[in-house]
């Protein structure tokens, strides 16, 4: 199982960053680390941008 990351400016090529996890929990885990870290740096959520399945 992988977490995947991606970031960078519109229009531009951006970066990626695969995290590979053991479990379901770890991802999510991850996921909810890097969303407070996004937060805690004013990061504002947009409803489309977050796709969970």
């Amino acid at each position: 199982m992988s977490l995947v990351h991606s970031w960078g400016r519109i229009c531009r090529r951006g970066q990626r960053m695969v995290n590979v996890i053991g479990t379901e929990a770890e991802a999510v885990d991850l996921f909810l680390e890097l969303l407070r870290l996004k937060r805690r740096r004013r990061y504002r959520l947009r409803g489309s941008c977050i796709r969970l399945c």
